[in-house]
């Protein structure tokens, strides 16, 4: 007869095998690993990453490190592809281009947003950061997070907490200049991962969803 301690480590077991069957059932097609590697011989680590398929079974991944790189990689071997650097400070997203594989889109706490085709070594296109509002004149906003919408002309970055307000910034992605913005809106930072384009069909939808860190939940139409 089993101890008591004993019936509960049958009793965790058993759930165990529950939660397999369950996985296994809802991917019933195998799957493996088919290549990994180190990132960094330092002790840096992945902050961010997204990735783009040009077919099925093949694309690149772009991950941000906690040296304030990003690295392209392809997915077949993960064979480096590019290393981008020119951030000063944490990557807080990264994001491709809606329709072209080679243009990547990254934001960062050093106060920019930055766009990147892979195909030139090292240096970014183009450079997007705001002062022109907030409670401090000339004070570059810190980008906790951002996207791009599903026509790739527009850029959203959503910020720390400024003064009383957080900022959502627009900008085109062929000028660097602000378009424009919403504050008075959040009172709390604009969560990292959670400011995103929504797109419905394949129609040119504009509206932005975002959540902030008090937990309240906006859904802006920019038409």
């Amino acid at each position: 007869m089993p101890h008591e301690e004993d019936l509960s480590i049958l009793d965790v077991n058993s759930e165990e095998d529950e939660d397999i069957e369950a996985a296994n059932k809802a991917f019933p097609t195998s799957y493996n690993c088919i290549a990994k590697k180190a990132i960094s011989l330092e002790n840096d680590f992945i902050t961010k990453m997204d990735a783009f398929w040009y077919s099925g079974i093949t694309g690149s991944v772009a991950v941000g490190l906690s040296n304030n790189s990003v690295i392209i990689s392809n997915t077949d071997n993960l064979a480096t592809i590019n290393n981008l650097k020119g951030h000063r400070d944490v990557v807080t997203k990264v994001r491709y281009s809606k329709l072209d594989s080679n243009l990547i889109y990254t934001s960062s706490m050093d106060r920019t947003i930055k766009r990147w085709d892979i195909r030139i070594k090292e240096s970014c296109v183009n450079t997007f950061k705001d002062n022109t509002e907030g409670p401090e004149p000339h004070q570059w906003k810190p980008f906790s997070t951002m996207d791009v919408n599903c026509s790739d002309t527009f850029i959203c970055g959503g910020t720390e907490k400024n003064g009383d307000d957080s900022f959502l910034l627009f900008f085109d992605v062929r000028n660097p200049k602000v378009l424009g913005g919403y504050w008075e809106s959040h009172s709390e930072d604009v969560t990292k991962d959670t400011l995103k384009w929504l797109k419905r069909s394949n129609a040119i939808y504009n509206h932005l969803g975002v959540v902030c860190q008090s937990e309240e939940y906006q859904l802006w139409d920019i038409e």
